[in-house]
C-alpha cells in the first residue's frame, strides 16, 4: 500500500511570538515552556508588588500634600498636582501604573519584560524606603517645612487650604 509522505512543516512563528496579548496561543500547537511559565509568574508577582507600592505612594503623597506640602522632583507630577485635584492625581498615577503593567503583562515571557519589571520594582522599593525615612523625619522638620512652604521653592507643592 502506498502512503505519501508529507513535507515537514516548520512554523513561521516562533513559540514566544505565537502567544497573544494575555498568553493565549495564537498559532496552532504553540506551547509555553516551564521556564517561561515561571518567568510569567514572577512578573505577575512583581506587578502585584508594584501596584501595592504605588497605592502606598499615592496615599503618602496625598497625606503630605494635604498637610504642610512636600517637595516634588517630578515636573509632570508637579503639573498634575498644580490642578489641586486628588482625583486627577489618582487617575494620572493609576493610568501610568496601568500602562506599565499592561506592557509588563504583554512582555512577561521575555527576559526583557522581566528585567524591566524588576527595574520598576527596584525604583518603587527605593521610593518606599524614601517615604519611610521622610515620614520618620517629618515631625522633627515641620517648622522648617513651614518655612519652605512659605517661601518660593520651585518644587514645593501642596493641595488643600
Amino acid at each position: 500500500m502506498f502512503t505519501p509522505e508529507l513535507p515537514a512543516v516548520s512554523p513561521s512563528v516562533t513559540p514566544a511570538a505565537s502567544r497573544g496579548l494575555f498568553g493565549v496561543p495564537t498559532a496552532f500547537g504553540a506551547q509555553v515552556s516551564a521556564f517561561e511559565r515561571r518567568r510569567a509568574l514572577r512578573v505577575w508577582m512583581l506587578m502585584l508588588a508594584i501596584v501595592l507600592m504605588s497605592v502606598a505612594d499615592l496615599y503618602m503623597t496625598l497625606t503630605h500634600l494635604n498637610s504642610v506640602g512636600m517637595g516634588e522632583a517630578n515636573p509632570i507630577a508637579r503639573w498634575v498636582i498644580g490642578y489641586g485635584s486628588p482625583w486627577l492625581l489618582g487617575i494620572w498615577k493609576f493610568g501610568c501604573i496601568g500602562l506599565a503593567c499592561l506592557i509588563f503583562a504583554i512582555a512577561r515571557h521575555r527576559w526583557s519584560g522581566e528585567v524591566a519589571c524588576w527595574a520598576c520594582f527596584a525604583v518603587l522599593t527605593g521610593l518606599t524606603l524614601h517615604w519611610m525615612a521622610y515620614s520618620a523625619e517629618a515631625s522633627a522638620l515641620t517648622p522648617q517645612m513651614h518655612l519652605i512652604a512659605a517661601g518660593e521653592a520651585s518644587n514645593w507643592v501642596r493641595m488643600g487650604n
